[in-house]
């Protein structure tokens, strides 16, 4: 087997072994267990960190296009019946 699927295999396991436990927050090895993966294949710290800073920077340029486009416009939701219109108006 090639070395990159048995290091898929572990990776899954991993994850699944922390959501069945529970002893580890789920994010944190989202983050840690590829990384760990990408330094045991041989890839440089340079390489991974630089792939890291990538992905986030392209996280944090989705998300704020998508709550621009998801934002709704902002106009006066203040009504007020003609009547206290004029009145305040005077």
């Amino acid at each position: 087997m090639n070395a990159t699927l048995i290091m898929a295999f572990i990776l899954i396991l991993i994850v699944v072994a922390t959501v069945i436990t529970k002893k580890l927050p789920f994010n944190f090895v989202l983050f840690i267990a590829p990384v760990l993966c990408a330094l045991i294949l041989g890839h440089s710290i340079e390489e991974t960190s630089t792939f890291i800073v990538e992905q986030l920077d392209l996280c944090s340029c989705l998300h704020f296009c998508i709550s621009r486009c998801l934002q709704k416009p902002v106009y006066s939701t203040r009504s007020f019946p003609l009547s206290q219109q004029n009145s305040e108006t005077r």
